[in-house]
């Protein structure tokens, strides 16, 4: 779910860095590698804080 929530933001970012310079296949690859990665980053650092995993959907008594 983290990463559903993150994923679009990212790679707007990453169409606005790579727009033009990378072929459009590369660049697709590109965004899904830097989106998935990234996302999945930004997931693990926030599910470490009581507070913060509830914000992201998930319970807070792990």
């Amino acid at each position: 779910m983290q990463i559903y929530l993150f994923h679009q933001q990212i790679i707007y970012g990453t169409i606005i860095l790579f727009d033009g310079k990378l072929n459009p296949y590369i660049h697709a690859a590109v965004n899904f590698a830097v989106a998935l990665s990234i996302s999945l980053g930004v997931s693990v650092v926030l599910l470490k804080g009581k507070v913060t995993r509830v914000l992201v959907g998930e319970k807070a008594n792990k």
